[in-house]
């Protein structure tokens, strides 16, 4: 008869255990890296901001007089989509190929949806200054606007709102409130962004995270011991990613959150790092966004399964690339963001490898 020591079984337990968490937790995701080049006639460098499920991104260049210029990555090929002259920035892409930029226009920012050959100018339709953030499949637009049409001055009243085929829409927010921003829109129409309350700080417990339906705000549940909070993203399953502000001043403990049906689980931050922030959020509950230590240095970061990792740690044969920032994942975990390649700022798009 063969007798097993008791250590043995215990052992065998904790392995077993171990095993059955790393399934659970699913594998290790690791990463292609494609660098999306240089936009002709600018300099090298840029930050891409987001990406469609195509694989198309969409972000800004550096021209050669040093000012920022949207550009399209598609098919290997870097253009520039902007319909001003002066500065400007591709802030985001729907699988249509309708493309968002901010550009300005003198004497204000202004607003673009650009559809192949035809441009719609989302400010001039206002009436205000616009600062569109995100479109969805039905080419949906949405983001911030000032009321009075002055550019964003102190003290001036902010407002989120939608556009959808030519009409402009102001979201409503609940009573006493100050201000409001819209960041992001699901394919649903649901809208995530955020709304200002006052504040005994006037500062960060003054954000509340909060969901625009059918024209109307309602702000959400703070996160347990939370003074303050964001919303950034929204997937088309509803889940929301976000911030939450633990203090009222801007250099206090931040942590990005995931809210899943209503239930908020703090992200956390990389090892040996203070403050998180989630930029997006795809339809597999992935979540990107940014890791910084105490001297404001930033990681990118991927959130898969319940675990946080580097990015850093997960790319294949990127020798002397550091991953600065994660700004979007698409729905088949592509990631977007800004590295640092021989000392310069690298737009760059990182694929899924099994």
């Amino acid at each position: 008869m063969n007798i097993i020591h008791p250590r043995a079984v215990a052992w065998l337990t904790t392995a077993l255990l171990l095993a059955c968490l790393n399934v659970a937790a699913g594998p290790r995701p690791r990463f292609r890296l494609t660098d999306l080049g240089t936009l002709p006639g600018a300099l090298p460098g840029g930050i891409a901001y987001a990406l469609n499920d195509h694989g198309d991104v969409v972000g800004m260049a550096v021209n050669f007089n040093g000012m920022g210029r949207p550009f399209l990555y598609r098919n290997g090929v870097m253009t520039d989509p902007g319909t001003a002259p002066g500065w400007g920035e591709a802030v985001a892409i729907n699988n249509a190929g309708q493309i968002v930029t901010r550009e300005f226009v003198n004497p204000q920012l202004r607003s673009f949806l650009i559809d192949g050959e035809t441009v719609v100018d989302l400010s001039a339709q206002a009436g205000h200054w616009t600062s569109a953030m995100s479109v969805n499949k039905a080419g949906v637009v949405v983001g911030v606007t000032t009321t009075d049409g002055i550019t964003g001055a102190q003290g001036r009243q902010y407002s989120a709102f939608s556009w959808s085929n030519g009409v402009f829409t102001i979201l409503g927010t609940p009573t006493n409130t100050l201000t409001a921003v819209a960041r992001d829109i699901n394919k649903r129409g649901t809208i995530a962004g955020q709304i200002t309350i006052p504040s005994y700080y006037n500062g960060l417990d003054g954000f509340r995270a909060a969901l625009f339906l059918n024209g109307q705000g309602t702000i959400l549940s703070l996160p347990k011991e939370a003074v303050g909070s964001t919303a950034k993203a929204i997937n088309d399953l509803g889940d929301v990613i976000g911030d939450a502000y633990y203090t009222p001043y801007t250099d206090g403990q931040v942590r990005a959150f995931i809210s899943v049906r209503g239930k908020m689980r703090n992200i956390g931050v990389l090892r040996g790092d203070l403050i998180s922030n989630a930029t997006d959020i795809n339809n597999s509950r992935q979540v990107v966004g940014i890791s910084q230590d105490l001297m404001n240095e930033p990681r990118a970061f991927v959130y898969s399964n319940g675990r946080l990792y580097d990015l850093n740690d997960l790319v294949k044969h990127a020798r002397g690339w550091h991953f600065r920032t994660a700004n979007a994942i698409n729905n088949r975990g592509q990631i977007v963001g800004e590295a640092v390649f021989e000392g310069g700022s690298r737009p760059y798009l990182l694929t899924p490898v099994r």
